[in-house]
C-alpha cells in the first residue's frame, strides 16, 4: 500500500535531480510556479517534457501501482486501462487535459490523468462520455521540501492532501465505478474541496479558474482534432 512518506521521498528524490537539471536558483523558480523552463534553461540539455516525465511523473506512476507505461512521440505514458497526457512542468494544463480525453477514446481506456508533473487532473468515462472530475495539486509539498532544503526550515503540510491523491489516483481504482466513487463529494451540487483536491460537482463547473486555463469535457473535443497522440 502506498503511503504518504513514499511520495514525500519521491519529492525530496525530484528536487535533487531538478536542482542538476537546472541549477538550484532556476530549480526554486520551477517548483516555486514563477518559470515554464524552456530547453535553453536545462543545464544537462534534456528536453523539458521528457524531464517532466521522467523526473516529476513516472516514479510517482510506478509509486501509485502504475507500470509498463508506454512512451510515444510525445512522450506520454500509456497503462492498460489508463491514458496519460503530459505536458512540460508549469505549462497550461488544457493541452494535456484535451490529449487525455482524446486517448482515452482511442485506447478505449475508462480512466485518463493529465499532468505537469504539480498538477494531475483525473478523468473518467461516464456513459458514452468522457470528463475531469478531480484535480489534485502536489506544488505545495514540494515547495515545502525547496523551503527546508534552501531555508532548514519550512512550514510542514497536512498529509491529507497526500492521501488523497493516493485514494484517487491509485491503479487499484482501476474497474471501479468512478462516480460513485467521488459521488460523496459532489453532494448538493457543490463542488468539494480538501487540501488540494478539487471535485467538480457538475459537467459545467471547471475545476479550476479557467480564465487562465479550460480544462475541456468530452463535447468539446469531439469538435477538436486529434492530432497529439503517440503511437
Amino acid at each position: 500500500m502506498v503511503c504518504e512518506d513514499a511520495i514525500r521521498a519521491l519529492i525530496s528524490d525530484a528536487l535533487c535531480e531538478l536542482d542538476s537539471s537546472f541549477g538550484r536558483y532556476d530549480s526554486g523558480r520551477v517548483v516555486s510556479g514563477n518559470k515554464v523552463p524552456s530547453y535553453k534553461d536545462v543545464v544537462t540539455k534534456e528536453d523539458p517534457l521528457r524531464l517532466t516525465q521522467r523526473v516529476l511523473v513516472n516514479p510517482v506512476m510506478v509509486c501509485l501501482g502504475y507500470s509498463s507505461l508506454y512512451s510515444g512521440d510525445v512522450f506520454e505514458g500509456r497503462v492498460p486501462g489508463v491514458s496519460l497526457a503530459t505536458v512540460s512542468m508549469n505549462s497550461v494544463l488544457s493541452s494535456a487535459s484535451s490529449r487525455v480525453l482524446c486517448a482515452m477514446n482511442a485506447d478505449d481506456a475508462p480512466k485518463g490523468i493529465a499532468t505537469d508533473g504539480f498538477r494531475w487532473l483525473l478523468a473518467v468515462r461516464h456513459g458514452d462520455r468522457n470528463r475531469v472530475c478531480a484535480m489534485s495539486d502536489l506544488r505545495p509539498y514540494y515547495i515545502e521540501v525547496l523551503d527546508r532544503d534552501r531555508f532548514r526550515a519550512a512550514v510542514p503540510e497536512s498529509d491529507d492532501a497526500l492521501s488523497e491523491f493516493i485514494r484517487i489516483f491509485s491503479s487499484s481504482r482501476i474497474g471501479r465505478d468512478p462516480i460513485r466513487i467521488y459521488g460523496d463529494k459532489r453532494k448538493e451540487g457543490v463542488s468539494a474541496h480538501l487540501g488540494g483536491i478539487g471535485f467538480a460537482a457538475s459537467d459545467a463547473e471547471p475545476l479550476f479558474d479557467t480564465r487562465s486555463e479550460e480544462v475541456p469535457n468530452q463535447e468539446d473535443v469531439d469538435n477538436g482534432s486529434d492530432d497529439s497522440i503517440g503511437e
